[in-house]
This record gives C-alpha cells, sequence and structure tokens, in this order.
C-alpha cells in the first residue's frame, strides 16, 4: 500500500485537549503514511503548542520510540482513570453525529478502563441521541457490536439509506425478471411447442392395458396449440368443482391437450 503524502490533517495540541484522542489520530497518520519511530516523534513537534514542544525537547531524543513518545505524553498530558470514567458518563452522541463517529471517540475512551464489555455496552446505548435510543432498545440487542450495527442500521434507515439499497434492488430484480403472467405464459407455451413436437415425432404412446380391455373408440386426435395451453388454467377451475380430482385432470388435458391416455 502506498504511503500518504501531504501534511497530516491533525489540530496542534495544547494542554487543554483530550492527549489520548490526540495520539490516535497522530497514531492513524503514521500507519497510512508509514512513518518510521523517529520520523513520527519528529513529526509531532510539528502539531504540539508551545507548552507540549517544550516538554518534548526535554524528553525525547532522535532514538525516542514511538511507544516511549505515547507513554510519556500520557503521563505529562494524560488524565488518571476516574477522570476518564467521567468522561465516558458525560460523553453522549451529539444530535448532528453519525453513529460510527460517537462510536470511534466512546472506544477509545473504553480502551483506557477496565470497564466490563458488558457495561460498555449499556453505557454506549444509554449515551446515543434520544430519538435512536429508544429504538436500539427496542431492538434487544445482547452485545456492544449488535448496539452498533442497530444503531447505524436505525440512522441510515432514517436518513433513507436503506430505502434506497432496498429500490436499487428492486429495480435490478425487474431488470431481470419480467412480469410474472407473462413469464408463466411463455413457460406455458414452450412446454406446448416441446410436447407438439414430440408427438409429431413419435406418433401416438402405446397403450399398457391388457389385451383383453379394448379401449373405447376415440378419433384420433390432433396435435394441441399454443392456444389451449393458455386456456387450461380456466379449464381446471371450471373442472375442479365438478369431477374427482383424477377424472378432472384427465378430462381437461384430454380435451385441451390431447394427450393419448
Amino acid at each position: 500500500m502506498a504511503a500518504r503524502s501531504g501534511k497530516p490533517s491533525i489540530d496542534k495540541f495544547e494542554p487543554s485537549h483530550n492527549v489520548s484522542l490526540w495520539l490516535h489520530r497522530l497514531n492513524t497518520e503514521r500507519t497510512l503514511r508509514q512513518w518510521q519511530d523517529a520520523e513520527a516523534v519528529a513529526q509531532a513537534s510539528l502539531l504540539v503548542g508551545d507548552v507540549p514542544l517544550t516538554w518534548m525537547l526535554n524528553n525525547c531524543n532522535a532514538d525516542t520510540t514511538w511507544a516511549e513518545f505515547v507513554n510519556g505524553m500520557k503521563a505529562r498530558f494524560g488524565e488518571n482513570e476516574q477522570t476518564i470514567l467521567a468522561r465516558i458518563t458525560h460523553r453522549k452522541q451529539h444530535e448532528n453525529e453519525n453513529v460510527q463517529a460517537y462510536v470511534d471517540e466512546m472506544n477509545m475512551l473504553f480502551s483506557q478502563t477496565n470497564i466490563p464489555d458488558a457495561m460498555k455496552s449499556d453505557i454506549l446505548t444509554d449515551n446515543l441521541k434520544p430519538s435512536l435510543r429508544t429504538q436500539v432498545v427496542a431492538t434487544i440487542p445482547r452485545t456492544m457490536q449488535q448496539v452498533i450495527d442497530n444503531a447505524t442500521y436505525l440512522e441510515e434507515r432514517a436518513n433513507g439509506a436503506v430505502a434506497d439499497r432496498l429500490k436499487r434492488w428492486d429495480q435490478q430484480q425487474h431488470r431481470s425478471s419480467s412480469d410474472p403472467v407473462e413469464r408463466i405464459t411463455k413457460s406455458m407455451e414452450k412446454m406446448t411447442l416441446a410436447l407438439n413436437n414430440n408427438f409429431n415425432r413419435q406418433g401416438p404412446m402405446h397403450d399398457m392395458r391388457p389385451p383383453n380391455r379394448p379401449l373405447p373408440p376415440r378419433p384420433h386426435p390432433a396435435p394441441f396449440s399454443v392456444g389451449n395451453a393458455k386456456n387450461l388454467g380456466t379449464a381446471l377451475l371450471t373442472a375442479r368443482t365438478h369431477l374427482p380430482p383424477l377424472t378432472m385432470l384427465m378430462q381437461v388435458y384430454s380435451n385441451h391437450m390431447h394427450v393419448i391416455w
């Protein structure tokens, strides 16, 4: 994968900022740009204010690893666990904030604590914006991932993204299939032509009845037509109320398809 070029789009870090969030964003840039440790620390010195820069000049050098830099910044400008827990509790999803951005920051905060997964799921749900929280709770999610998936789906549905996907899927289905009635008619026409060709090629089938039971006199039928096949459904519905099932089928197929029984 090619390294990203250009200036990192990260705000300068000041002591009043969240150092963990800033380091998380900087680490993402480091991965995308494929920086080595020395280059990453040097780039970080360009993205800090005066106070953090003074600390770096006094504590970092060309041999400082990325891990040493991160741990040093957290120790100097970081928050203790109680402060982080307070931030987690009060971190609410903003009304115009999408689910993914909210989840990313919450996961970053969770990574700095030992909160059990079950509690993370409850906190994540409770801190969703009210319009979304009620719907997510109604889905009865059992894991944190289900909370995220359900919230994302509900958000997309509210924004019309789900409806758009369903509409595109429906359009694809319509393009790949014709009207049901037309499809059935074509299928029956193909069946009619196939049976007609088979009849002309092979002639009437031999009767399997014992020789002591002569066949009733019957005129030799002509091959059936496509038009007969189209009327087969009507004939079945008409005969159903007057004849037993087996007799009905024999009579209808005999009259409309001229099959030799």
